[in-house]
């Protein structure tokens, strides 16, 4: 096992060089990676792929790196790891500040009909289905009636970024009932800050034109992920909590 950790690092500091090296190499415009991927990415543009979405494409496997090391090495509890990657996404789309503001609105709005049905004992879907509604015509009221029309780009609420909000809310939901409103909280509140970290650096521009540039690179990413899957020590937080502990285990030796 070690010497295949070894040979994979090894493969990494000739990988990345070398493609540095083919682009020094090319003296136009068209692809110059050793790879297929920058081919596949220059088709599927030339096919007429926006390019906005052939970059969220590419930013996605280091948005879920990005949680998973939260999560492995720091110790940072999330609502797994497709939650605050899809919410990275819905913040690189519409700008953090709006994305976050309607983010936790559809969210209040979402625990406030639940605990209004809470005590109806009504079956979970047909629930469901009433907070979905409640919520839909409440974010049409608020769109309708709100006194500053400037203060919200209205614009990059797309439906498809309003639909994703809408259903981490439903997930969230159903973390409450499974779990509690204050663990829904705790879990809500490190996928935030997951999903934050990976918006400023997925926002990055010196980042995303390298993903464009180097699109193989999300292959290097999928070996640290690999890597990353063998770790078996303990979390950061885990080293501040037993703190006491490992320390009382360190002097008995």
């Amino acid at each position: 096992m070690r010497k295949l950790k070894l040979s994979i690092l090894y493969g990494l500091m000739i990988f990345l060089p070398t493609l540095v090296k083919a682009e020094e190499l090319g003296g136009n415009k068209e692809s110059h990676s050793i790879f297929f991927l920058r081919y596949l990415v220059d088709l599927a543009i030339k096919n007429g792929v926006p390019s906005r979405l052939i970059l969220l494409l590419l930013l996605l496997p280091l948005i879920a790196f990005i949680v998973a090391f939260l999560r492995q090495v720091i110790g940072v509890k999330t609502l797994g790891i497709y939650v605050p990657s899809i919410l990275t996404i819905v913040f690189l789309e519409t700008k953090l500040f709006y994305g976050l503001l309607f983010f936790l609105v559809v969210f209040a709005l979402g625990t406030l009909f639940h605990y209004l049905f809470k005590k109806r004992r009504l079956l979970y879907f047909p629930k469901m289905a009433i907070i979905l509604g409640l919520i839909s015509f409440s974010i049409i009221l608020i769109l309708a009636l709100m006194p500053w029309p400037n203060l919200i780009e209205v614009t990059t609420l797309s439906v498809l970024v309003i639909f994703m909000i809408i259903v981490l809310m439903e997930e969230f939901i159903d973390i409450q009932i499974k779990r509690g409103l204050r663990e829904s909280i705790y879990l809500l509140l490190g996928t935030l800050g997951a999903s934050i970290l990976s918006y400023f650096v997925s926002s990055w521009q010196m980042l995303q034109t390298f993903f464009l540039r180097y699109p193989e690179i999300i292959l290097v990413i999928l070996i640290i992920d690999y890597l990353l899957g063998k770790w078996s020590g303990l979390r950061l937080y885990e080293y501040y909590r037993f703190r006491k502990g490992l320390k009382h285990v360190s002097t008995t030796k």
